[in-house]
């Protein structure tokens, strides 16, 4: 590779970061300024309102004309999707992503192994996946499976490993955390659900 090569595409992941930044502040909060989202990344006023003038026109985010000649920006689906892959695309290029994989991990790992979860599902075939696979061989514990999420949509509940066969399920998906973190608390009630911080799902319920 070149180094005009590398420059562009130190600039291309640049530019997904500030759009990733841009994505999750409007998904933070109800009410948000273009003045709070730059004091927020620490961006330019200008360089804010060219983002999000980026992401309206590839319909990642809407804005709404409220009272007192404020606006309200919020996520369309397209936007929600675009901010998951830039998620797992940034986790997954990160350097610290390995350290803080593991560290996680081990600790959802030694929680189970604590309360004599030997069983468990790994809900998302990815490099966290490997990861847990990996650091599960320091305990007493067997991954009964390693479910790929692809094609979550297409699945039916009858082709999930019966939760008779379970202890507990990690949840392993970079790339739909969210959307599995609510399928499996439909699927598996009555099994704890253990969720690393780092993939941000909404809505963990404590001692999952």
């Amino acid at each position: 590779m070149t180094i005009h090569e590398d420059d562009k595409l130190t600039k291309q992941e640049e530019s997904g970061d500030l759009t990733l930044g841009v994505l999750e502040a409007i998904d933070s909060k109800k009410s948000i300024t273009q003045r709070s989202i730059a004091k927020d990344l620490d961006m330019a006023l200008g360089l804010v309102n060219s983002y999000l003038k980026r992401c309206v026109k590839k319909g990642f985010i809407k804005i709404q004309q409220a009272p007192k000649n404020r606006y309200l920006y919020y996520l369309t689906p397209k936007g929600f999707s675009e901010k998951a892959k830039l998620t797992a695309e940034f986790l997954t290029s990160s350097f610290t992503f390995f350290r803080k994989s593991r560290d996680q991990i081990e600790e959802i790992l030694e929680n189970c192994n604590k309360k004599n979860w030997k069983k468990i599902l790994l809900f998302g075939n990815s490099e966290l996946a490997e990861i847990t696979s990996l650091y599960s061989k320091n305990y007493e514990i067997q991954i009964i499976q390693v479910y790929d999420t692809s094609n979550l949509k297409d699945s039916q509940q009858d082709n999930f490993p019966p939760a008779s066969d379970l202890d507990a399920i990690i949840l392993t998906d970079l790339t739909s955390s969210q959307e599995s973190y609510e399928q499996l608390i439909t699927i598996y009630k009555s099994k704890p659900i253990l969720v690393p911080k780092l993939l941000k799902v909404k809505g963990v319920k404590s001692g999952r």
